[in-house]
């Protein structure tokens, strides 16, 4: 009969990362029209908009419809045109969960360490799971708090007057194939 051991410290970061780490479905493309862009900002968003002359210009959104957007930039208001206008990103802030995980992580990884680095006969001073669960707790405390500190630009819109190729690898169990995107 086989006795089964505790899992070891690093077995344990390791699950932790690989389940709680955040994924790129949470990512969204950029619109590119207009007629898109409506259902992702609103009215008071803080956006930049980089025209086509590559000038970039920062303001909140006061109007945005089929045909253009309209910001207030130090109190007075500019229209931009679709046609005039190469990408517009949004300013956010990372998601509290994000920040929760990742600073989770980083805490349970550095008690697990702190525990390896002090042990005394082979056992961590402490409990590693105690240890783990208090030093995660404070980092997922802190990375919520930074998380809202740090802003992100998040694209929004981008157009293009140009031939743009996307290629993407399309595999199942069952077959190979590659999908090709073409916009012009």
């Amino acid at each position: 009969m086989q006795i089964l051991s505790a899992p070891s410290p690093l077995h344990l970061g390791i699950l932790l990362i690989a389940v709680l780490t955040p994924g790129a479905a949470w990512s969204q493309e950029p619109m590119e029209s207009f007629a898109e862009l409506q259902s992702r900002i609103g009215i008071g968003d803080q956006v930049r908009v980089l025209d086509r002359s590559g000038v970039e210009i920062e303001g909140r959104v006061s109007d945005v419809s089929l045909t253009s957007l309209n910001l207030t930039i130090d109190g007075r208001n500019r229209s931009f045109a679709e046609g005039d206008v190469q990408k517009v990103a949004r300013r956010e802030s990372l998601h509290p969960a994000v920040g929760a995980t990742l600073g989770g992580i980083a805490g349970s990884v550095t008690g697990l360490g702190i525990c390896a680095t002090t042990e005394v006969e082979g056992r961590c001073v402490h409990s590693y799971r105690v240890t783990a669960a208090l030093y995660g707790g404070i980092g997922a405390g802190l990375g919520v708090v930074v998380s809202k500190l740090i802003p992100t630009w998040r694209p929004v819109l981008t157009t293009s007057d140009s031939l743009s190729v996307r290629i993407v690898p399309l595999v199942t169990p069952d077959q190979k194939a590659v999908g090709i995107s073409l916009s012009f």
